[in-house]
C-alpha cells in the first residue's frame, strides 16, 4: 500500500480561502455596476440600431413620423429604452448572477412595459420577433466577460498577496 504526503503551509491556504469568501460584497458590487454597464450597452446598440433589426412596417413607420414620434425601430418616446435596467444580482454558491431586463411602469399607451419588452423580443401575431436584449447581448458579450473576469482577477489577487 502507497502512502502520500501532502506538504505546504495549510494556515496560510486557509487564510487565503476564508478572505476568498469574505469579499461577497465586493463581487456583488463588480456584479452590481458591470449589470449597470450592461443595461447602458444595451441601451445604447439599440439607440444606434447597430443589430440588423426587422424594419417596421413602411405605413405604421409613416404614421409615427406624422405623430412626430421618432421613426427608427423600438423606440418611440425613449420610455422602453429608460427603462432597461438591472433587475436582480443574486448569489448562488459561487455563482453570482446578473440579470438586466425591464421592470415596471407602463407606456404611454398604458401597456405595461415588460410586456412591451416581450413583444418587441419575441414578436407577436402582427410584429415580427426583434430581439434587441439577445442580439446586443451578443454584440457586447466578449467585452463583459472580460472585464468582469479581470476585475474578479484583481479582487482575487489582492486576497493572495
Amino acid at each position: 500500500m502507497s502512502t502520500s504526503r501532502l506538504f505546504g503551509d495549510w494556515d496560510k491556504f486557509r487564510h487565503i480561502l476564508t478572505k476568498l469568501s469574505d469579499n461577497e460584497e465586493q463581487y456583488f458590487a463588480v456584479g452590481r455596476s458591470m449589470g449597470d454597464k450592461i443595461a447602458e450597452k444595451i441601451w445604447d446598440t439599440i439607440e444606434s440600431q447597430e443589430p440588423d433589426f426587422a424594419p417596421l412596417v413602411e405605413e405604421y413607420r409613416q404614421q409615427k413620423i406624422r405623430e412626430g414620434y421618432y421613426d427608427r425601430i423600438m423606440i418611440r418616446t425613449g420610455d422602453y429604452l429608460n427603462s432597461i435596467q438591472v433587475t436582480n444580482v443574486e448569489s448562488n454558491g459561487d455563482q453570482l448572477s446578473v440579470f438586466v431586463g425591464v421592470e415596471g411602469g407602463k407606456t404611454e399607451t398604458k401597456l405595461d412595459m415588460t410586456e412591451l419588452a416581450q413583444f418587441l423580443e419575441y414578436g407577436t401575431s402582427k410584429m415580427p420577433a426583434r430581439f434587441p436584449i439577445t442580439q446586443s447581448w451578443d454584440i457586447i458579450k466578449d467585452e463583459v466577460k472580460k472585464e468582469v473576469a479581470d476585475r474578479l482577477k484583481l479582487i482575487i489577487e489582492g486576497d493572495l498577496r
